[in-house]
């Protein structure tokens, strides 16, 4: 005999109750039927029949889903209603899910078909299933599901698809079940950023830091425009800011961005005039071409100077 075969009874001892209102309140609870079956003298005439229990004829699916024999299912039967439809079988001869949302998206009602299908073969194919309810926690919802998923056959490459749509709305870690641990020593994000963006700033002269700063608070300008950045500069007379963007269009770019900090000036340069280059080399700043004198280190075939009008171009060296 198997363990499913067997039968089990339950011994409930009442004081001034008969024993037809002790079945029907047993009724109440466990559901089925009750059936009178020895006379009143006999010792125990009555029995609460389960008929839930495994059904093995429609028939008797039909008496469990409707709670009484439903000859005549209607379309929108009150049963209908519900997450796994069986209502279908009896009033079109399908099983219907009633749980996916309408969509036009061909990996989800791909993800869906193969979903349904999976639990149709695991039912066809298993010998019992448990009726006990898992309580729902977000914090290991997915991967609770995905590890049903697997246990339904939907595993490797093939549905790969299949698992990431279904598993997108499920709160929580696929890989973690109480949720992916956290690194320990770790800065928090905020510091982290600060000290990444910190870092990453562009440095520039001290001089030329003090003209986009005066180039931004005039207002005159979006910083994103270099040739008006370059033109501001000159009418405020910071030269050096002016040279620096023209001649680094790629670090200005980044800086834009990333933000720009002051870097220190070599000594040897005894002008504010001066801008250090890549921060090893320094370079005199031209004035105007109609101020220039042949003292000024801006001399030189590839140093450029200012005319008149604000524009940079090269002078031929002076002649001492």
């Amino acid at each position: 005999m198997e363990i499913q075969e067997l039968r089990f009874g339950v011994e409930i001892e009442t004081i001034r109750r008969s024993r037809g209102n002790v079945a029907r309140a047993i009724q109440t609870v466990v559901g089925g039927n009750v059936e009178h079956v020895g006379s009143p003298t006999c010792y125990d005439p009555w029995h609460v029949v389960d008929e839930r229990s495994r059904p093995k004829t429609r028939e008797q699916m039909n008496r469990i889903w409707y709670g009484y024999h439903n000859h005549h299912p209607q379309h929108y039967d009150q049963t209908r209603y519900h997450g796994v439809n069986l209502h279908n079988v009896w009033y079109r001869g399908t099983v219907e899910f009633r749980w996916f949302q309408a969509t036009l998206h061909a990996g989800k009602v791909k993800a869906a078909v193969q979903f349904v299908l999976a639990i149709a073969a695991k039912a066809l194919n298993s010998r019992g299933a448990s009726s006990r309810k898992r309580e729902f926690d977000p914090a290991s919802a997915k991967y609770d599901f995905r590890v049903f998923l697997l246990h339904l056959g939907l595993i490797g490459d093939e549905f790969k698809s299949a698992r990431k749509h279904l598993l997108n709305a499920m709160p929580g870690d696929a890989a973690w079940k109480n949720g992916r641990p956290k690194p320990k020593n770790l800065k928090p994000a905020v510091e982290i950023s600060e000290w990444a963006m910190e870092r990453t700033k562009v440095r520039v002269p001290a001089d030329v830091l003090e003209g986009l700063e005066a180039v931004r608070l005039s207002g005159k300008t979006n910083m994103l425009d270099a040739p008006r950045v370059i033109e501001l500069a000159f009418e405020t007379e910071h030269y050096a800011t002016a040279l620096w963007v023209h001649e680094n269009r790629g670090l200005y770019s980044q800086g834009i961005f990333r933000g720009f900090a002051a870097a220190a000036l070599p000594n040897n340069c005894g002008s504010s005039r001066h801008v250090a280059q890549h921060g090893a080399s320094s370079r005199t700043v031209g004035k105007p071409s109609d101020e220039c004198d042949p003292g000024d280190s801006c001399e030189g075939g590839e140093n450029p100077c200012v005319d008149s009008r604000g524009h940079i171009r090269n002078q031929a060296p002076h002649s001492r």
